[in-house]
């Protein structure tokens, strides 16, 4: 049989010679495969199977969480929109991916406590705070500023006698053999105590190797190692990711970090309609002391007068101008509501404070406070996340700046306008006085009295109106996350299975030989051709 050749240019290889010189070293590929699979098998013994937790959040609709209140109150008193209103998901992920989440969730569980077991040379078993049996523990205020991380090898015998070595970095804080535990440690970096726990088995040899470090870093790790992301732009929806060797405790890191999330949101919501009480709460306490004022002049001037009904005498031409006097009525109260805006928005200490949208929301005056409070909430978003020299936090504050010198614009020219309205009412109030002019002169000073007396009984009501729905609103704050599915572990860990490993080592096994003798045949082929054309 003549030789088989594949030639493309100056390759040339003899695949029947390739295929006898693979049959003569046959056990070439049975160490191979045999090694290779050893080693797969070995790789899959000692590595822990990781699961994959997950689980999903619905951002709940504040509408619909307010639906139980009373209508007549929402219809009078837009307050959705101090009280957190509908928010974009993007910043919802950002809050739920925050710093502050994390390191809240580090605190309560512990995350800056790392520990592994070491069962042979390979083998290494992550463990928890919660199952550990050795753990270390120290003065709270430790974790919470510590920068670096202490690593501790405790490696103990059958009876109970540890070597213990401790090292910040490079240097070596302890080294110690023969001792027991309970053992503190004293170093430049705090008191540390190393103790057994119930999960310690007497009797045993144990190594420990522990790593502990600040909460600050423990959040920094697990913002990195849990993905929180949107599975669907269309929707409310989001997602929480993390691949861990312990399922039990991953599935606990997820729920306690929703936990937090949702203690968040709750805060930022009873902070925000704090601050919207104390400014109704405040102008309320005002409006009383006038009215009292008021009342008591009312009083003074009618014992002056030593009647009883002043205006009795005065109804027939009070009835003839009751339309000038409601006009006149209600373009006070809107004089009156302007000065409180400007009043509020004066003050430096107001500059990134809601402002209570007690302007009618449907007017342009509302829709700008309306607009102003949106870049407001949106700072407050930012600022609980974002270090003082964000970009994003600059811009927001120059463009509050903007809104308040147009609103600060805004509010004078209603009050310019308002002004003008309110000369024209007394014009023609004055007109109609003057065809009841009989009215003895302390009438006329009464009713004038009686009317300021009611604007400010109107303001006093309406303001009244809504502190009532913003502590309805208070006591009615629901978690902005509504858990849909519960953190819960694949059933299969992440990874290959170990069948399929196997079977690539085996195939890596066979194609190591047949490399070999494939390139090493090349080489000699190469080498005869060069020596023919010499």
């Amino acid at each position: 049989m003549g030789n088989s050749h594949k030639t493309n240019g100056d390759f040339a290889i003899d695949f029947v010679q390739l295929y006898h010189a693979c049959i003569r070293r046959w056990w070439w590929f049975a160490i191979s495969a045999v090694v290779c699979v050893a080693l797969a098998f070995v790789y899959s013994k000692t590595q822990n199977p990781v699961f994959s937790i997950k689980s999903s959040i619905l951002l709940a609709d504040d509408a619909s969480s307010k639906k139980g209140m009373s209508l007549s109150l929402a219809k009078s008193f837009d307050i959705g929109g101090m009280l957190g209103g509908t928010s974009s998901v993007y910043n919802e992920l950002a809050v739920l991916s925050s710093y502050n989440v994390f390191y809240k969730t580090a605190e309560r569980l512990h995350l800056n406590e790392q520990y592994v077991e070491k069962r042979n040379l390979l083998k290494k078993i992550p463990m928890n705070a919660e199952n550990t049996p050795i753990r270390v523990t120290c003065a709270p205020e430790i974790p919470d500023t510590l920068h670096g991380v202490i690593s501790i090898r405790v490696d103990m015998n059958k009876d109970g006698l540890a070597s213990v070595r401790m090292k910040a970095g490079k240097k070596t804080l302890y080294k110690e053999k023969g001792v027991r535990l309970p053992l503190t440690i004293n170093s430049v970096w705090g008191d540390y105590t190393l103790s057994t726990t119930e999960h310690y088995k007497p009797g045993k040899p144990l190594d420990m190797r522990i790593q502990y470090m600040g909460y600050g870093m423990a959040a920094e790790l697990a913002q990195k190692q849990i993905i929180a992301a949107i599975p669907n732009k269309k929707s409310d929806l989001l997602t929480l990711s993390y691949a861990t060797p312990d399922p039990d405790y991953g599935i606990k890191i997820l729920n306690e970090l929703i936990a937090n999330y949702n203690t968040v949101g709750i805060l930022q919501e009873k902070e925000k309609s704090n601050r919207t009480l104390k400014f109704l709460t405040e102008s309320l306490d005002s409006l009383s002391s006038d009215l009292t004022t008021m009342e008591i002049d009312i009083q003074n001037y009618k014992k002056d007068l030593n009647v009883a009904d002043v205006g009795a005498a005065a109804s027939i031409a009070i009835q003839r101008q009751e339309g000038f006097r409601n006009a006149l009525d209600a373009a006070e109260t809107e004089m009156e509501v302007m000065r409180l805006i400007k009043t509020f928005i004066s003050n430096p200490e107001n500059n990134n404070s809601l402002i209570p949208p007690i302007s009618d929301p449907k007017s342009a005056m509302g829709a700008t406070i309306t607009a102003y409070n949106e870049q407001v909430l949106e700072r407050m978003r930012i600022e609980s996340n974002a270090k003082p020299d964000n970009k994003m936090l600059k811009l927001i504050d120059n463009q509050l700046t903007t809104l308040r010198e147009n609103l600060a614009s805004s509010v004078d020219k209603t009050m310019e306008m308002a002004e003008v309205r309110l000369k024209e009412i007394r014009k023609q109030a004055g007109s109609a006085n003057a065809v009841i002019g009989q009215i003895p002169t302390n009438e006329r000073e009464f009713v004038s009295i009686k009317r300021r007396q009611q604007v400010e009984e109107q303001l006093y009501l309406y303001l009244l109106k809504q502190r009532e729905e913003t502590a309805m609103s208070l006591s009615n704050v629901q978690p902005r996350g509504m858990v849909i599915d519960p953190p819960y572990a694949g059933f299969k860990p992440l990874g290959l299975p170990k069948t399929v490993v196997l079977g690539l080592a085996f195939i890596f096994g066979l194609m190591i030989p047949f490399g070999y003798i494939f390139f090493r045949m090349r080489l000699a082929s190469t080498a005869a051709e060069a020596k023919s054309v010499e």
